[in-house]
């Protein structure tokens, strides 16, 4: 939450990637019991932007790009997320991690290497 309020605060929604990439890290590095920290940040994006849209509606919140600003802070946060998953089950040796599978069609794994 407070990655998302301070990116939210600063204008910059990447700002605060790498405390969320971090997170994502430590969830993959736990196997299947770190899913609840996707599955924990999916219910926090969804109930800010559930009182995001109440606002909007409502007229507390007259700001035009409100909505996709928000969104744009959620997508960040999530994908930063993700890819501290990605590098977790790339990392990962017989510690109980995730362990790296085939990397799915299409997917540029460039892209998601954080060193790059």
């Amino acid at each position: 939450m407070r990655v998302v309020s301070a990116a939210l605060e600063s204008g910059n929604p990447g700002a605060l990637a790498g405390r969320t990439e971090i997170a994502g890290f430590r969830g993959g590095l736990q196997g299947e019991r770190g899913m609840r920290v996707l599955v924990e940040n999916g219910r926090m994006a969804m109930a800010v932007m559930t009182e995001a849209v109440d606002a909007v509606a409502s007229g507390a919140v007259e700001e035009e790009l409100a909505i996709e600003c928000l969104n744009a802070v959620i997508d960040a946060s999530l994908a930063a997320l993700a890819t501290g998953f990605v590098q977790a089950a790339v990392d990962v040796d017989d510690g109980g991690g995730l362990e790296a599978g085939p990397i799915p069609a299409g997917v540029d794994v460039e892209a998601l290497d954080p060193q790059a």
